[in-house]
């Protein structure tokens, strides 16, 4: 039956092992040279050299395992999420314009693209972007259909004052003058 080790004594021995990885690996020191540091037996360094590689492998491949797993269940979200939002969307074109159950039903599509995204993001798959969109102070989503056209026509035809047109392109370029 092999001795079992007090915590004091592990807590000792991954001190060393700690130690001992550090002078190979940041110091690059050799083995006999840490054994002689350390004030152990080049065996027993090489040893702990190996413990160290083997329980470093290990947690690699628990982290990866984590990782993945994560992964695949944002994935999995994310396809029920479609699913989700394919159906209700399907239920909106066919409720009839203007009544309370296509709302719902277009509630049902932001919600699920609003979470699909937040998972996504999550994933590192998706940039997060501003939250808000706000013009001059203003937060368009708190402006009518009617308000927002008003508003968009005014930055217009301040972008048209301004040597754009309204179609985007922008105006002339300024000619010098003649020259006496």
């Amino acid at each position: 039956m092999p001795d079992r080790q007090s915590p004091e004594e592990r807590l000792r021995i991954a001190e060393r092992q700690r130690d001992i990885w550090k002078l190979h690996v940041v110091r690059k020191l050799t083995i006999s040279e840490i054994a002689g540091i350390v004030g152990i037996s080049v065996p027993q360094v090489s040893r702990d050299l190996g413990a160290v590689r083997r329980r470093g492998h290990t947690l690699l491949k628990r982290t990866q395992a984590a990782e993945d797993a994560v992964f695949d269940a944002g994935l999995e979200a994310c396809t029920e999420l479609d699913a989700i939002t394919r159906q209700a969307w399907s239920d909106c074109m066919a409720a009839p314009e203007g009544s309370a159950t296509r709302a719902r039903f277009l509630n049902v599509v932001l919600k699920s693209i609003e979470q699909r995204v937040k998972i996504l993001q999550s994933l590192g798959l998706m940039e997060k972007v501003p939250e808000e969109v706000l013009l001059g102070g203003i937060d368009l989503r708190q402006l009518s259909d009617s308000e927002v056209e008003s508003a968009l026509a005014f930055i217009r035809a301040c972008s048209a004052g301004a040597g754009g047109g309204t179609d985007g392109s922008v105006g002339t370029a300024a000619q010098p003058a003649p020259v006496d």
